[in-house]
């Protein structure tokens, strides 16, 4: 049977009349995150989405930069100068927001961040490109929780049913689907923990020729399956 979350999430930037190529502050400030899983018998899985780049320390403090049902949009304006690139040149390497799988089920999970398109304008659909990439994908447990291979025996032969993982990371152009899988052999009940980071890189010709100023956004969607 299939079990399945989804949650989406908006990008956004803003394009103003001017444009400088130096950060805003030679400063920065750093943010230690500690977390603690939530898992219990009636919820044995768990999908979280974290802000991975602003400096609203607001949200630090009241949910460690959580994205969820409160907020759901994640405003890149700020850090645009250390996002903007070129398209056909470089690769995404900034990670603007970060997944979290906590569980302590077995079976055959599949990650999957999808987006609507490139930044468009939300009154003229004007449209800035970007490419996106997984980062730093590891798999971590409590126990002895293992991703591991699954194989049956038939007719003669040994035959395989589910990789111990795969990973589609990209890099992909305006939201093409970023994907994920792992099955996980679990015996004891253990927690276990799925983490992955999305890089992202918004193409600098397009956002310094375009003539449109105001809000750009796109919706993306994260879906986790679960067989």
């Amino acid at each position: 049977m299939k079990k399945i979350m989804l949650f989406v999430l908006i990008l956004l930037m803003a394009l103003s009349g001017t444009y400088s190529n130096t950060p805003v502050s030679d400063t920065a400030t750093f943010y230690l995150k500690a977390y603690k899983n939530n898992v219990t018998d009636d919820n044995p899985t768990l999908l979280y989405i974290t802000d991975a780049i602003t400096t609203d320390s607001s949200s630090y403090e009241t949910n460690l930069g959580y994205l969820g049902d409160e907020r759901k949009e994640l405003n890149l304006t700020s850090d645009l100068s250390e996002l903007l690139g070129d398209l056909t040149r470089e690769d995404p390497e900034i990670v603007v927001f970060s997944y979290r799988v906590e569980s302590k089920q077995a079976g055959s999970f599949e990650l999957g961040l999808s987006a609507d398109g490139p930044f468009t304008n939300d009154t003229t659909n004007a449209s800035i490109d970007f490419e996106w990439a997984l980062k730093n994908v590891t798999f971590s447990t409590n126990g002895l929780a293992v991703l591991k291979e699954q194989w049956y025996y038939q007719e003669g032969e040994w035959i395989k049913t589910y990789d111990a993982e795969t990973l589609d990371a990209g890099p992909k152009q305006n939201g093409a689907e970023l994907k994920n899988t792992w099955y996980v052999e679990n015996t004891n009940n253990d927690i276990w923990y799925k983490r992955g980071g999305v890089a992202l890189l918004i193409d600098r010709s397009g956002y310094e020729n375009s003539k449109t100023y105001g809000r750009y956004q796109t919706n993306v969607t994260v879906t986790l399956t679960k067989n």
